[in-house]
């Protein structure tokens, strides 16, 4: 959240433009945040530590986050313009600590043995309960694609894996 919001002060003019191709803006915000030689981090190591002890894979998706926002709304401007209405301009927003839900991805390769960022959540084997069903679970040993872990409003949390186990 804290790394989306720091490439969103940095890049918010560089994303607008329509001229950069996707990879490019990509590959920018990137090499600025995601390697340990990485400019933001080498530029102010005491305020941008934080950024390393982050598990890659999150950084990245803070990235995709980001690129994703700037891309649906360029796309909604485009069909407004398309069916010749007012296209109206857009703003990408923070993201803040104290939203109702949040949401953090999780990458096939990162979970091993039933076990996800094992930095963070240890080395427990969480249980799961299928949808629509009573009989609860344990998570597979691997994942076929990546997952999401969702916290909702009431502080619950959810993990969404695609395919089937």
């Amino acid at each position: 959240m804290d790394l989306y919001n720091e490439l969103l002060d940095k890049f918010r003019s560089k994303l607008h433009n329509k001229q950069i191709h996707r990879f490019e803006k990509m590959k920018l915000m990137r090499d600025w945040c995601t390697t340990k030689k990485s400019k933001l981090i080498t530029q102010d190591p005491i305020k941008y530590g934080w950024i390393l002890d982050t598990p890659l894979p999150i950084r990245d998706a803070a990235v995709l986050d980001l690129l994703q926002a700037f891309e649906s709304n360029q796309a909604k401007q485009k069909k407004q313009e398309e069916r010749g209405e007012k296209v109206m301009k857009f703003t990408v927003k923070y993201k803040i600590k104290k939203r109702d839900s949040q949401t953090i991805y999780i990458n096939k390769q990162q979970f091993i043995n039933g076990v996800f960022y094992s930095k963070f959540f240890g080395q427990t084997k969480f249980k799961c309960r299928e949808k629509n069903k009573e009989k609860k679970s344990t998570l597979p040993n691997e994942l076929d694609y990546s997952a999401k872990l969702t916290r909702n409003n009431l502080g619950h949390y959810y993990l969404y894996i695609s395919g089937s186990f």
